[in-house]
């Protein structure tokens, strides 16, 4: 089978072959489907780019002389990942090979047609793709006009929302490049126009610049304990009665911490900071910011007419720091 789909074999080599394997009892019928899913194993591992339309073509008629359904070779996902791994070879054509998007669209829908994706597993194999290419661009620390323009048409064509990524994206170098585009256009004047679904409610002119997942908001905790000095003495006034009379008065003490409070999402909009969790929800007009203390894994701020601390904890705080330096300016 592996053979077949390399392509070295016509259908009637292959029936035949077949036919005489089956007659002779060295495999039953059921164990077909066995052998078919081992040989997509292995025939999706030896191809590469760049593909052509043979792939999906010799696969198909694999499924019909074995007249086997889709959904029983793909029990173990093997048509899904040789669909995933072709469909990547025709999008990097995009940045490599100078293929338009119309070309590259063509060339996906024709391998759909015969191994189906869906939604969950198309946008899987465009963001992987667009994140190879983010690790090209980044290479030299300068994304080019010509980048951007790529980057952002490609993520236009497939609707890929670079400033909204997924959390097993946040921390790469996808998302870095479009924070980096994100705050070019924003010292230009231009806002992002993606469109996004948001639980929260955005003031006049104000937009979504980026969003952080899995987000920990922690908030300073005071508690005080009254601490009295161990001076004065003591004296028996009847059975079971005693008075103590200190030499001084006592005192409260004061011990801070950070307060774990709800874990949830932080939009950074042009105007706020905003935190929303099923537990929590709060806003930080920037201009009531009084101090901002950048961490590898995250932000504290201190709030004009608040004298609590608070930390968010779970992103890199590169992006916020740069945009609220423009913002401040």
């Amino acid at each position: 089978m592996f053979s077949y789909l390399c392509k070295p074999l016509t259908d009637k080599d292959f029936i035949e072959r077949f036919n005489g394997i089956q007659n002779k009892g060295y495999i039953i019928v059921n164990e077909w489907t066995g052998c078919a899913i081992k040989a997509l194993d292995k025939f999706t591992d030896s191809i590469h780019r760049p593909f052509t339309h043979a792939v999906e073509q010799n696969v198909s008629r694999l499924m019909k002389l074995l007249n086997v359904s889709y959904i029983i070779l793909n029990k173990d996902n093997s048509l899904s990942k040789l669909a995933q791994k072709v469909v990547k070879g025709h999008l990097v054509a995009y940045f490599t090979d100078g293929a338009t998007e119309n070309e590259v669209k063509r060339n996906i829908r024709e391998v759909m047609a015969v191994l189906p994706l869906n939604h969950e597993e198309q946008n899987e194999a465009y963001l992987y793709v667009l994140n190879k290419a983010a690790e090209n661009f980044m290479k030299d620390g300068i994304l080019t006009d010509t980048e951007e323009s790529l980057i952002r048409s490609y993520a236009s064509a497939f609707s890929l929302p670079i400033d909204n990524l997924p959390v097993k994206y946040q921390d790469t170098d996808l998302a870095k490049l479009g924070q980096m585009t994100v705050l070019k256009n924003f010292s230009k004047g231009i806002m992002p126009s993606t469109f996004v679904q948001l639980p929260v409610l955005l003031g006049k002119n104000e937009s979504l610049l980026w969003t952080y997942n899995n987000v920990t908001f922690y908030q300073e905790k005071i508690e005080k304990e009254f601490v009295r000095n161990s001076g004065g003495f003591s004296f028996k006034v009847m059975k079971g009665v005693y008075y103590h009379t200190g030499r001084s008065k006592g005192h409260p003490i004061e011990h801070k911490y950070m307060e774990k409070v709800a874990v949830g999402d932080l939009y950074v909009t042009n105007q706020n900071l905003i935190f929303y969790s099923a537990e929590k929800g709060m806003k930080i007009p920037y201009k009531k910011l009084v101090g901002i203390t950048p961490y590898s894994d995250g932000i504290e701020v201190l709030k004009d007419g608040n004298s609590k601390r608070m930390a968010f904890q779970g992103f890199d705080s590169w992006f916020v720091v740069n945009l609220l330096s423009m913002v401040t300016v």
